[in-house]
């Protein structure tokens, strides 16, 4: 099969793709089915994003700039640690 075949085959496939759990019709021409929520499910939301999410992502990103410090320290010695440039 040449290239332009398994290319064309490919796009093809794209197109036709779609995702799993999406309701008939949602997002297509003509669909009829429409994205819907309660107050509740709201509320439920902006709790795992405060609750839950936010500061683990917090949690992340500070153990990641331990990690970066820890790693600067290791290399204060060398010429670039602190962005020295060797002649």
């Amino acid at each position: 099969m040449a290239f332009e075949d398994e290319w064309a085959t490919l796009r093809g496939d794209a197109v036709r793709t779609q995702l799993n759990g999406v309701p008939g019709g949602l997002g297509r021409p003509g669909g009829d089915a429409e994205l819907k929520s309660s107050a509740a499910q709201k509320k439920a939301a902006i709790n795992a994003l405060e609750q839950h999410i936010l500061p683990d992502l917090k949690k992340a990103g500070s153990s990641m700039d331990d990690a970066a410090g820890d790693a600067t320290k290791g290399f204060k010695d060398w010429a670039t640690g602190a962005g020295k440039r060797q002649r």
